[in-house]
């Protein structure tokens, strides 16, 4: 579909590319923070709140599961 310069763009469209753009920085932190050997006091404060929204955001909880998953296998847990 072409989209003339006098239309507005979707909305829902918008809302979707700012989701998976969102989710991508949570999940970016999430592993950057679950790496680290000795988290402070607010970073672990930080990993229980993106798990917190992982709870009502289902691709997001799958995303963190498969990181997990990554980390516990290149560590030899799996």
């Amino acid at each position: 579909m072409k989209v003339n310069a006098t239309q507005k763009p979707n909305k829902g469209v918008n809302a979707f590319v700012t989701s998976q753009h969102l989710v991508k920085k949570l999940l970016q932190e999430y592993e950057r923070l679950v790496m680290l050997s000795s988290p402070s006091n607010d970073e672990l404060t930080r990993i229980e709140q993106i798990l917190e929204l992982a709870v009502y955001d289902t691709e997001l909880d799958n995303l963190i599961n498969q990181v997990d998953e990554q980390i516990a296998s290149e560590m030899g847990l799996l």
